[in-house]
């Protein structure tokens, strides 16, 4: 199991404009109103050119 504590905070403009696909990042897990105090693992991908 993996314990390893991660602060949240959010992020700047300017740091969200310097993150990659290889980022490993954590989003929040609340839905709905419903406060949860998790977060999940997320992951960027590249969106589809139309």
């Amino acid at each position: 199991m993996n314990t390893e504590k991660v602060t949240a905070r959010r992020l700047t403009t300017e740091e969200v404009s310097e993150l990659n696909l290889q980022d490993s990042i954590f989003v929040s897990a609340e839905m709905d109103g419903l406060p949860l105090d998790c977060y999940a693992p997320a992951f960027l991908a590249k969106a589809l050119s139309r």
